[in-house]
């Protein structure tokens, strides 16, 4: 088989040579595109490097006891907030004793229980006028005036005549 003495002579011609220019251009832009994959490659190990080491430092201030406490403190922040709240029976008592001189109830005992509280009251009839009407003036007014820090609940029982008594049960807002 012989060499056809065209071969080199045909291999000159344009389209030869744009294959290899456009091969040339492929290869320039692969190299390229694997140089950058393999920088890319080590800024994300880095930066994994990098996050490991927070990750462990986290770790370390984690097991740190005040941190734990503060943790917890934040987490229940509001359930103390709200038990610290209930907790404040001077308050109650303040403004039960209020009721007092606004609507001349006589407030005997006092039982405070997981936000309820229970008294006994008794309402006599004086120059302020007949104990059923300061009932019924407090138990309309108690219950419109929403800048209460209690709620009165439903009034079960009342019994008297010139001297009422009742059992007042409130619930805490």
């Amino acid at each position: 088989m012989a060499i056809d003495q065209n071969f080199y002579v045909n291999k000159k011609n344009k389209e030869f040579l744009y294959s290899l220019g456009f091969l040339s251009f492929v290869l320039v832009i692969s190299i390229g595109i694997f140089g950058y994959n393999t920088f890319l490659v080590k800024a994300n190990q880095e930066l994994e490097g990098q996050i490991i080491n927070i990750d462990n430092s986290l770790n370390e201030v984690k097991k740190d006891k005040r941190v734990q406490i503060k943790e917890l403190v934040d987490i229940n922040k509001s359930i103390l907030k709200e038990l610290d709240r209930k907790s404040d029976v001077v308050s109650y008592i303040k403004h039960l004793r209020l009721l007092n001189s606004k609507y001349g109830i006589n407030l005997e005992g006092f039982d405070y229980n997981a936000g309820k509280i229970t008294t006994t009251a008794k309402i006599s009839s004086d120059e302020r006028g007949p104990a059923y009407g300061k009932l019924v003036r407090f138990i309309q007014d108690y219950r419109l005036n929403k800048d209460n820090e209690l709620d009165l609940m439903f009034v079960n029982t009342i019994s008297g005549h010139d001297t009422i008594e009742f059992t007042a049960n409130f619930k805490l807002k």
